[in-house]
């Protein structure tokens, strides 16, 4: 468990840290900047990262609450996530893109009238 927790940890840190804090957290950069760090992003990343901390999230409260073993397998989320259902991780997912396809052109977030 440590393996992996370190292992995204170093993934978070190399590049959403400063895209959180500097984005979302304290609005500190211009749009230029901005895009350059959100280059280095992938969809694919952000969806393994989030399928990983509710797997780890659900395995903690599991062993915690109930002595279960913990199993730490990334969920697999429905793409494009569906509103109003899902797993935990799965609506976090659908907002995360609805604000990162929004700074793009509001008309890709996924309660955008069709």
């Amino acid at each position: 468990m440590r393996k992996a927790v370190g292992h995204w940890r170093k993934v978070y840190e190399t590049r959403y840290r400063e895209i959180r804090h500097k984005i979302f957290a304290h609005k500190s950069i211009d749009r230029a900047t901005a895009d350059a760090l959100m280059a280095n992003t992938t969809v694919d990343e952000v969806r393994e990262l989030l399928g990983f901390l509710h797997a780890l999230y659900q395995s903690l409260f599991q062993l915690h609450a109930n002595g279960i073993m913990p199993n730490i397998t990334p969920a697999k989320f429905d793409s494009p996530p569906s509103p109003g259902g899902g797993k935990p991780g799965e609506r976090i997912f659908r907002e995360s893109g609805d604000v990162l396809y929004g700074m793009l052109d509001p008309r890709l977030r996924s309660d955008a009238p069709a």
